[in-house]
Formats: C-alpha cells, sequence, structure tokens
C-alpha cells in the first residue's frame, strides 16, 4: 500500500518511529548532561570564579549567597567556601571543620546566615568564615591574596593543604 507521497507505509512509519527515538534521546541526552554538570559543582557560580591549575581567583562582587568551589589536587577533591558577611566582606575558608575534617563529614552546608558542620552541627555566622582558628570552625585560607576586586588561592596553597580533604565524604 502506498500513501499520498507514493512511499510505501512501512518506510513512512519507520522515519516516525526513527524520530520519536532521536527526540526521546535528545532529551534523555539534555537530562544527562545537566546531572552531570549539577553534580560536578553542584551550588558554584560559575561567574564568581576561575578555577584553573593556577588555583581559585573569586570575583567578590558575585558573591551574594554562599557559594562553594571545587578543586582537585592530584584527583583529590577539595572544596573552599565563599559568604558575604553582614558587612558586606567576601570570606574565603577551606569546606572543612578544623576539629571534624579527619571524620570525612566536617564539612559545612548554608542555613540562613549560617555555615553548619554536618559532622558537629556546630553553627558560625559569615563574620567568623576564614577569620576563626583553633577549635571546630572551617579552616582559613594561608597564602590567600585578598584583592580590592578579587581573592585568589594560588594552587600552592590548596596543594599544601590538601591532606585536610584526605578522608572527605562529601
Amino acid at each position: 500500500m502506498k500513501n499520498q507521497n507514493n512511499q510505501p507505509q512501512s518506510k513512512r512509519n519507520n522515519s516516525k518511529v526513527i524520530t520519536i527515538l532521536l527526540a526521546v534521546m535528545l532529551v534523555i541526552t539534555s537530562i544527562g548532561g545537566y546531572l552531570v554538570i549539577g553534580k560536578s559543582s553542584p551550588t558554584a557560580n560559575q561567574k564568581a570564579t576561575i578555577v584553573s591549575t593556577n588555583g581559585i581567583e573569586i570575583i567578590k562582587a558575585n558573591i551574594d549567597k554562599p557559594t562553594f568551589f571545587k578543586y582537585e589536587v592530584n584527583g583529590k577533591p577539595m572544596e573552599v567556601v565563599a559568604v558575604k558577611d553582614a558587612n558586606g566582606i567576601i570570606r574565603v575558608a577551606y569546606n572543612t571543620c578544623q576539629v571534624c575534617h579527619d571524620s570525612g563529614k566536617g564539612y559545612y552546608k548554608a542555613e540562613g546566615s549560617f555555615l553548619i558542620c554536618q559532622n558537629c552541627k556546630n553553627a558560625f555566622k559569615y563574620n567568623e568564615v576564614g577569620v576563626s582558628k583553633g577549635g571546630c570552625n572551617p579552616i582559613p585560607i594561608e597564602g590567600k591574596i585578598d584583592e580590592v576586586d578579587k581573592i585568589v588561592i594560588p594552587d600552592s596553597a590548596l596543594v599544601k593543604d590538601a591532606p585536610l580533604f584526605d578522608k572527605w565524604k562529601f
């Protein structure tokens, strides 16, 4: 049997099936790509940072909420958190707790105007981030360069502190 275009019915049906399959594959690929990209940096504001083998450069003007930046040293994941305190000052620290980092669960999540350690549940106001040393605090980053419009964390500082993330189970 032929249709109006003189094509056999089975060829026309095959074309429809191929078109539908291609559409489904496109949707699945789009969803998969979104999930992979989303998981590689779930909360990172890509406009706020440049992550390269030279380190991390955080643009202060683009930090309006707690932002987490992933970095790898020899395949080991690390994370830096940047927050804006009540005075508008951008503060950075490693996203791991000075006391709890060996537990593997000593990382922070933002809740309201606090960072909460996921191991000990201690809460830290944003104005304490990157400043307070000792005790159960986000670990300050030594070697960071605080410029007028950006904060630069050189690769050398990240490499030196990579062991803080040896047991990290984020």
